[in-house]
């Protein structure tokens, strides 16, 4: 009797255990970010520099086995360097694709109204240029990240 308790028990432990880990064969779920930097207007030309900056980080990570074991996947959609369509775009991918990872470039407007898209939906914002001090300053939320100089520094 005491026997098949602990038989079950370790079946148990082994099912648990082995839940965690995917089977194999079967692909680790890709990190998924969108980058909304601007690809119209006057501003695409750095837009356009930016998310070969971007597309070339990725293809380094992916190629060295990605984040953790997990591939990165990015979508590229244009900001128009406008607040309101950046603010729509992002939502969007949020709901429909379920990004993780907001990345936004020129405009210190546009990263200021993705704040409050990135901390009600509990996605972490990654700006690359927009440098206004406001940004991680008195407007401070958890889930922005600054991975440039502001205007102050």
């Amino acid at each position: 009797m005491k026997r098949r308790i602990y038989l079950g028990g370790y079946v148990i432990v082994l099912l648990c255990v082995f839940s965690f880990f995917p089977a194999t064969g079967e692909p680790a779920e890709s990190i998924k970010m969108l980058d909304l930097s601007p690809q119209s207007g006057v501003m695409k030309d750095v837009g356009d520099r930016n998310q070969m900056g971007v597309r070339f980080a990725v293809e380094e990570i992916n190629a060295a086995g990605g984040l953790l074991g997990r591939p990165v996947k990015m979508f590229f959609d244009d900001s128009q360097v406008k607040p309101d369509v950046a603010t729509r775009k992002a939502m969007r991918y949020i709901m429909e694709e379920k990004v993780e990872f907001l990345l936004t470039s020129t405009g210190t407007h546009v990263a200021k109204a993705l704040e409050p898209v990135a901390d009600k939906n509990k996605v972490i914002l990654l700006n690359y240029a927009a440098s206004g001090d406001e940004l991680t300053g008195k407007d401070f939320t958890p889930y922005h990240f600054r991975m440039c100089l502001s205007t102050a520094q």
